[in-house]
């Protein structure tokens, strides 16, 4: 069973330290390292302005401990679907971009009031970073730059 869209912000720490997972919508029978793929660079992208490195430092401490508590092995894996996540959360931010009426026509009302209900969206932060044209833009250059070095390798 893997969550479909696992990343921070469908996360609720509670008070006594259990992480609680929410938005099940794309709940799938499939392989957990796509979980882990399609979190790292959500992950990686919700640095520190102050200091750039820590989205990878936090990402790659992310896959660190998720393969400590799994029972089993996503590393050989894992670069595949580190792309395949990147790809999926790409096509959606350039049909954002590309007509943003439209997308808000679709689902952005009912997706951004659900959103409000989540506290680490109401914090300057989540706003700042995630919902504005400039990042949207930078989001697609990095998933091109990162597609590029992976196709190198």
């Amino acid at each position: 069973l893997i969550h479909g869209e696992y990343h921070p912000g469908h996360g609720l720490l509670t008070n006594d330290d259990i992480l609680k997972l929410i938005d099940w919508e794309s709940v799938q029978i499939g392989d957990p390292a796509f979980d882990v793929g399609y979190a790292y660079h959500i992950i990686k992208l919700m640095y520190n302005d102050k200091n750039s490195n820590s989205g990878e430092e936090v990402a790659e401490r992310f896959v660190s401990e998720y393969s400590k508590n799994f029972k089993g092995d996503v590393h050989s894996r894992l670069e595949f679907y580190k792309l395949v996540g990147l790809l999926g959360v790409a096509v959606v931010v350039s049909s954002w971009i590309s007509n943003p009426l439209e997308a808000y026509r679709g689902f952005g009302a009912k997706s951004f009031a659900r959103a409000l209900a989540f506290p680490f969206i109401r914090s300057q932060f989540f706003v700042k970073r995630w919902l504005n044209s400039d990042f949207l833009v930078s989001y697609l250059q990095y998933s091109q730059d990162y597609i590029k070095t992976a196709l190198r390798r």
